[in-house]
């Protein structure tokens, strides 16, 4: 979304590096297996990832930095 100086929000297409995660271990104690910054765009095709160890969760902006 992008908001003028009104504070009118409009969507707009996805198209930025967005941090992508992928961690293993317990939530308190877990360690960061992949974690890069990712070209996404909307309607791109999937993104896949190897990586050494089971994972135990993964997800896009992990840390919540986009608002």
């Amino acid at each position: 979304m992008q908001a003028d100086g009104n504070g009118v929000e409009s969507r707009m297409p996805l198209a930025d590096h967005i941090d992508i995660g992928v961690f293993s271990g317990k939530k308190d104690e877990e360690k960061p297996l992949y974690m890069k910054k990712e070209k996404l765009n909307a309607g791109a095709p999937d993104l896949h990832l190897v990586v050494d160890q089971q994972p135990t969760r993964a997800g896009i902006d992990p840390y919540n930095k986009l608002n």
